[in-house]
């Protein structure tokens, strides 16, 4: 149950990058929609329409999985607390748990994050006149 929050925040900021990347894909499917349904006045798919960058997004999607951390965080100090309580001062590892988990997921986005955009440039470097 402690790590109900930061899972939850995982799940938020990798939902938030599909969503806000694929924010304008809905036009063309429509457009050719309506092509098919023999309407023109919507004119040819502008299937090159995409989203605009936003260098903010990796920043947003670490505050948010840091805000799950620590919700996570603060969830498993008091579970921690309560079974100290009850079992005369043995603490279980949960805080540790959470406290494990936050960092390999921050490390895990930059790490993919980074590796797509070394490809990139070396597929741009690679083809260029």
């Amino acid at each position: 149950m402690t790590l109900a929050p930061i899972g939850a925040a995982m799940w938020l900021a990798h939902f938030g990058f599909h969503l806000l990347t694929a924010l304008l894909t809905p036009i063309p499917v429509v457009q050719r929609l309506l092509l098919d349904l023999h309407f023109t006045f919507g004119g040819p798919p502008w299937w090159s329409l995409h989203a605009p960058a936003m260098p903010e997004l990796l920043d947003l999607q670490c505050l948010v999985l840091d805000l799950g951390f620590l919700l996570s965080l603060y969830l498993a100090w008091k579970v921690s607390l309560d079974l100290a309580r009850a079992n005369r001062g043995k603490r279980l590892p949960h805080f540790y748990r959470g406290a494990f988990f936050s960092p390999c997921s921050i490390y895990v986005g930059f790490g993919l994050f980074f590796s797509r955009w070394r490809c990139a440039e070396c597929f741009t470097n690679r083809y260029t006149l």
